[in-house]
């Protein structure tokens, strides 16, 4: 917070957190134990518009306005459910104000048939050209002659009338969602900030269409933010289920689809130690799944000697379901 407001202090109005990798950030000092707090409450007034105050015991009050910035983060999942586990990230509000994305691992399915660069696709270039035009357009500030030039003075972006209704009618469902025993009950603290950040987005549509030109919002694009803002609720609702989600039980479905894939009755340790995923090949983690099955009525122990691939086990189980 502290590196942040100095760089306000003298650098453009808008400043971007950036990162393909996000673990330097969740990891780092500002979102240490001594400084996730003040970091995430800052965060959140910034992305609320507010200014940018600080008192110091050396330097004194200051106060900075008209300043914005944006987050952007890519994490490996091991890393994300630090944070999206995270019971201050959740409280403070901070992770109601992100969209968050975790989408499904498409290795094993990526074949191509051509060398393919990705800045050669006509979507790709016609999206490039267009952020670069807005990219390098200078942001509105107020004169030097008030010396505030640092300081942001934004058009403001309104809703048509046709765009306001949908936004009530948006509000209401989002309302109904959030009561007790319905689908975004579990998600009211993002749900209640459902038609405002579909408003940011459709804000952002509207100027990638339009240009900055742009004076108001449209229904058609409001329409589009709202689609694209229930999708981030449904994965918020994934997402969630999978961060709270003990490792045990995430290694004991990987241990039960394995069984399952290669249509065995009975198992010992030893194969899966040799040759079973590689999160399982350490005794204690595949111990730890085993027992979450046999909890389960998954899977049921053998007497000692019953003979599996072709050895009197010490240990073995039979499978009675799989996950």
């Amino acid at each position: 917070v502290e590196g942040l407001f100095k760089l306000l202090v003298v650098s453009q109005p808008s400043v971007a957190l950036f990162s393909d990798e996000g673990g330097l950030l969740i990891g780092g000092h500002a979102l240490n134990s001594d400084n996730a707090l003040k970091t995430m409450a800052r965060w959140c007034k910034m992305w609320d518009g507010a200014p940018f105050d600080r008192v110091r015991g050396g330097d004194g009050s200051s106060i900075l306005y008209g300043r914005r910035m944006c987050m952007h983060q890519l994490a490996q999942p091991d890393v994300m459910t630090t944070l999206l586990s995270d019971r201050m990230a959740n409280g403070q509000g901070f992770l109601a104000r992100c969209l968050v994305a975790w989408p499904d691992s498409t290795i094993g399915t990526r074949q191509t048939e051509r060398f393919d660069r990705a800045e050669d696709r006509p979507e790709i270039q016609k999206l490039y050209a267009r952020l670069k035009s807005l990219m390098e357009t200078p942001p509105r500030q107020k004169s030097q002659e008030s010396q505030k030039s640092q300081e942001l003075e934004p058009l403001p972006l309104r809703l048509t009338s046709d765009a306001e209704q949908l936004a009530v009618a948006a509000h209401n469902e989002f309302e109904t969602l959030m009561m007790r025993g319905a689908e975004l009950e579990q998600l009211r603290d993002r749900a209640s900030k459902g038609v405002e950040n579909a408003c940011r987005i459709a804000g952002v549509l509207t100027v990638i269409d339009h240009g900055l030109g742009a004076r108001e919002i449209t229904r058609e694009h409001l329409e589009r933010a709202l689609v694209l803002v229930q999708w981030y609720l449904a994965e918020a609702l994934r997402i969630r289920a999978a961060a709270t989600i003990p490792q045990s039980v995430m290694d004991a479905e990987l241990l039960s689809g394995w069984l399952a894939d290669r249509g065995l009755r009975m198992f010992r340790t030893t194969p899966v130690l040799n040759g079973g995923p590689n999160p399982l090949r350490d005794k204690a983690r595949l111990n730890d799944a085993i027992a979450e099955l046999e909890a389960g009525g998954y899977i049921r122990a053998n007497p000692e000697g019953v003979v599996v691939d072709g050895v009197k086990a010490r240990r073995s189980w039979i499978v009675l379901h799989v996950v």
